[in-house]
C-alpha cells in the first residue's frame, strides 16, 4: 500500500488524470442514472380487511380472524400471515412468498372465501374481490 501512494507521489500527472478520470466518471453516472421518487414496485402483500361493528377486538378475532387464518392456510405460497384484530375490524395481512405472483395468491384467496362460515359473504367478498382487482 505504500508503494502505490509512493508512486502516485512522484508521478503527479498520473495522479491528477486518475482524479480526473473517477471525477468525469461519477459527474456522467449522476446524470445518466435513472431516479424515481416513488418507483413501481410489485406489491408482495395481499391484504384483507373485513368490518365487524360494534364488536370488541376479542370477539373480532373469534368470530373473524380466527376463521379467515385457518381458511387461508392450506394456499399455497403464502410465507407469512400477520392479524390485527381491532375493535370493529380485522385486518390480514399475507405475505407471498418467493416465486409466487402476488396476483395469484389474491385469487387463490378469492375463491376461498367460502370457508367463512357465520359472517357476512357479501363483506368478505367486496373486500377480497376489490384487492383481487387491484393486482390486475
Amino acid at each position: 500500500m505504500k508503494g502505490i501512494i509512493t508512486w502516485f507521489v512522484d508521478n503527479v500527472v498520473a495522479a491528477n488524470l486518475l482524479m480526473f478520470i473517477l471525477l468525469s466518471g461519477g459527474i456522467m453516472s449522476l446524470f445518466t442514472t435513472h431516479q424515481e421518487e416513488f418507483p413501481n414496485v410489485d406489491p408482495d402483500v395481499v391484504s384483507i380487511t373485513v368490518p365487524y361493528l360494534g364488536a370488541s377486538p376479542e370477539e373480532v378475532e373469534r368470530g373473524v380472524c380466527i376463521r379467515i387464518e385457518e381458511a387461508i392456510e392450506s394456499i399455497q405460497g403464502i410465507d407469512k400471515v400477520n392479524t390485527t384484530a381491532s375493535e370493529g375490524v380485522c385486518s390480514v395481512a399475507v405475505e407471498v412468498a418467493d416465486g409466487f405472483d402476488s396476483a395469484s395468491v389474491a385469487c387463490l384467496l378469492y375463491h376461498k372465501k367460502y370457508k367463512f362460515q357465520k359472517y357476512d359473504m357479501q363483506i368478505v367478498q367486496r373486500r377480497l374481490k376489490q384487492t383481487y382487482q387491484s393486482l390486475h
